[in-house]
């Protein structure tokens, strides 16, 4: 997961910034210099996992992620975009260069897109946090609860018309048939006309009978 990956480069940066500015002699005998692929090597992933800064960040990037999945144009950004703009929209201070290399550029339109998916989820009352007290506090990461919901992506595609700019006409996958970007009115309509036409073909099939 590029969410666990994103989180725990952040937590060694800390890490490594905290005993350098607690070393000062080794300071000035040889600057720090740090990059994702040192951390990676040298991380061990359990020791992030208790912190309940991590436990909330991951969490709820995790449901927004899963909620972004039902979208047809959730295949148009890479998982490291994608993984990127979900923990900045929590964490609006979250230094993203630093950790992840990517500009605001490269997340811009990944953000935009992902944002009334955000907007739907901060608005529902369901907490993805909850936890069993029969796991463990440092595997709750490898936990991830689906409790989303197709009234939840609805809800997404009514709200989306407040977060229309410029740059969201130019999405790959714009001129692809979504049925939830049509008004629920619509939609209800294409329902009623399928049972009737399905209601019909019954009704022939016992006629011939």
């Amino acid at each position: 997961s590029w969410v666990l990956i994103y989180l725990q480069v952040e937590y060694d940066m800390k890490s490594f910034l905290n005993n350098n500015n607690n070393n000062r002699s080794l300071r000035k005998k040889r600057r720090l210099s740090l990059s994702n692929s040192e951390i990676l090597r040298s991380s061990i992933l359990t020791n992030v996992h208790r912190s309940t800064d991590f436990l909330q960040i991951f969490s709820l990037a995790a449901r927004l992620l899963d909620l972004c999945s039902l979208d047809i144009e959730y295949s148009q950004y890479s998982k490291h975009i994608l993984a990127a703009s979900s923990i900045l929209l929590y964490k609006s201070n979250w230094p993203v260069q630093q950790i992840t290399g990517l500009t605001d550029d490269d997340l811009s339109m990944c953000q935009q897109w992902m944002k009334p998916f955000y907007e739907v989820l901060s608005e529902s009352l369901s907490n993805s946090s909850n936890r069993s007290s029969s796991v463990p506090i440092d595997e709750i990461y490898s936990i991830q609860i689906h409790n989303i919901s197709m009234d939840l992506f609805v809800n997404v595609y009514e709200k989306r018309s407040e977060f229309v700019s410029s740059i969201m006409n130019n999405r790959p996958f714009r001129d692809l048939l979504n049925h939830f970007s049509w008004s629920s009115t619509l939609l209800k309509q294409q329902q009623n006309d399928e049972e009737e036409q399905q209601q019909q073909q019954i009704n022939d099939v016992i006629i011939i009978v």
